[in-house]
């Protein structure tokens, strides 16, 4: 009797080992396919642009900065209510935000006489040769 129960007790762990092995594949399988428009992004910066490999590490860097963020903020939102609201004033700060932040580059360049050439030129004038 107890070699049945031991018998039964290996195949659940077996299966329950098997389970977890295609949960974690599958995890890391659908996290690689979010680096597929980076793959574009590297390529056109790195040959069209030839911005250097250094200069496309900070960008992808500071591209997840707000995804490490985001637990903070969730907990700092949860915990400090703002006129009795919890989430709804931070959707708006955070909306704001984005607003001045596009305004801001929208007004750095001017995009009917932003040549080619000039797009080459950017790299090396912000200071990335």
């Amino acid at each position: 009797m107890e070699k049945e129960e031991k018998q039964d007790l290996e195949g659940a762990a077996a299966a329950a080992a098997a389970r977890r092995r295609l949960v974690i594949g599958v995890g890391f399988w659908v996290q690689g396919f979010r680096l597929f428009p980076w793959l574009g992004v590297n390529f056109f910066l790195n040959d069209g642009m030839g911005v250097a490999a250094s200069s496309l590490q900070i960008l992808q860097t500071s591209a997840n900065l707000p995804m490490v963020a985001k637990p903070l903020l969730g907990l700092l939102c949860d915990a400090v209510p703002i006129r009795g609201h919890r989430r709804l004033p931070y959707v708006a700060i955070g909306g704001n935000n984005f607003y001045m932040v596009l305004h801001q580059i929208s007004s750095l360049v001017d995009v009917y006489t932003f040549t080619n050439q000039q797009a080459r030129k950017l790299p090396i004038q912000l200071g990335h040769a």
